[in-house]
């Protein structure tokens, strides 16, 4: 809205969990349907005033003429298609509008899915299935309670996308928010952080820079997109509460490299594919050989992430460098019955801006999306050289 307000940009759903057709399961009348009443909703005049008033940095996030955008902003208009046994969807039109069409879409086909595999059990099944969902929250509740440690160790939920359900998502953050509420730090639903007076938690998205990159005029600016962005994000819209890196879109090898020094004055970095162990052992070097202390920066993994997996990350980092995990589908999709419900992994991202490519390439090359030409040219201008090629869980 700021700085982008005329680009346009169509977003493109993904099904990375080749093995689920879900054109088997949903009836594309369904998505239909569901989109068309997403298409419907607009902000009430208490969700402006709570948007309005967020201001947990000890300042106001939106300016006044932002909130009065968003006053009369509904979903554009959408493609949706069956190809074969799944759909195409995809959202074309503003970058500012059609962006805001990705957590509608994963929500509304994820719980779809779920919805479709519970018709296939009989009530006492099902009823089987919500208990041992709780039985699983229980158990991961039990172990932060229990964690050596546990005062420092926090956690937000980033579940929405792919939850079992908008009313299982509610259920668990609300459980949280009883169970452990020094631990929760937030959720970056901002339905429930208004609900249960929870902190909004975020980070930017990759689309920054896959978006930036595919208007840049030249590579060599292209290859400066990681750092341009961060400059139009803090301080050319928002303060320091939100300077949170995100390194992976083009390969973090590359961030840690280049970046420039100010940037390691943000106080938090997001990993989201790859080892998270040699991410947070390379971030440590990059803010110490800058002159950073580590103790007062934060990491956040953010990639299918189990409870396991954040503790042992907790104290293997802890004290030298806080984590604060960012917990998704394991947290808000984790109902038992793992082969008949597993989540599926699915995506909404860019696929071109005003009419040229965009590509996210990622510390794991299985995440990467783009036409494969230009995730080729992509390798060679931010000279990327990852091996990893890891299965997409969530």
């Amino acid at each position: 809205w700021r700085h982008f307000r005329n680009v346009k940009a169509t977003f493109g759903f993904i099904n990375r969990t080749v093995d689920v057709s879900l054109a088997k399961y949903i009836d594309i009348g369904e998505i239909r349907e569901q989109f068309a009443e997403a298409g419907k909703l607009k902000f009430t005049k208490d969700e402006t005033k709570w948007i309005a008033g967020t201001d947990e940095y000890g300042f106001n996030i939106f300016p006044s003429e932002f909130i009065e955008f968003i006053k009369g902003f509904s979903l554009p208009e959408y493609l949706l298609e069956q190809n074969g046994d799944n759909f195409r969807i995809e959202f074309p039109g503003l970058w500012l509008q059609s962006s805001q069409w990705e957590i509608p879409c994963l929500l509304i086909v994820n719980t779809l899915l779920n919805r479709a595999r519970l018709k296939k059990f009989s009530r006492a099944e099902q009823e089987g299935i919500k208990a041992q969902g709780t039985l699983n929250l229980l158990t991961k509740l039990d172990k932060i309670r229990n964690l050596r440690y546990a005062n420092e160790f926090t956690y937000s939920d980033f579940g929405t996308r792919r939850c079992f359900s908008p009313e299982w998502q509610d259920y668990v953050v609300g459980v949280m928010s009883e169970e452990v509420p020094k631990q929760l730090r937030g959720t970056s639903n901002c339905y429930l952080a208004k609900k249960y007076n929870l902190m909004p938690m975020g980070t930017r998205a990759h689309e920054l820079d896959m978006i930036v990159a595919a208007l840049a005029e030249d590579e060599d600016k292209v290859q400066q997109t990681p750092f341009e962005v961060c400059r139009l994000w803090s301080p050319g819209t928002f303060g320091k509460g939100l300077q949170t890196h995100l390194t992976d879109t083009f390969g973090s090898d590359f961030f840690f490299k280049y970046a420039p020094p100010e940037l390691a004055k943000w106080r938090a970095i997001r990993q989201d594919s790859g080892d998270p162990y040699a991410f947070g052992e390379k971030a440590i070097r990059w803010y110490q050989r800058h002159g950073e202390d580590t103790k007062e920066k934060v990491l956040i993994p953010s990639d299918g992430l189990t409870i396991e997996l954040m503790l042992k990350l907790h104290l293997h980092f802890h004290p030298r460098l806080p984590v604060s995990p960012g917990w998704g589908t394991n947290l808000t999709n984790d109902m038992g019955f793992r082969e008949i419900l597993k989540p599926v992994s699915m995506v909404v991202k860019p696929i071109e801006a005003n009419g040229r490519p965009t590509v996210k390439l990622s510390d794991n090359i299985a995440k990467a999306t783009g036409d494969l030409n230009e995730i080729e040219r992509y390798k060679r201008i931010f000279n990327y050289t990852v091996t990893t090629n890891q299965a997409c869980i969530y």
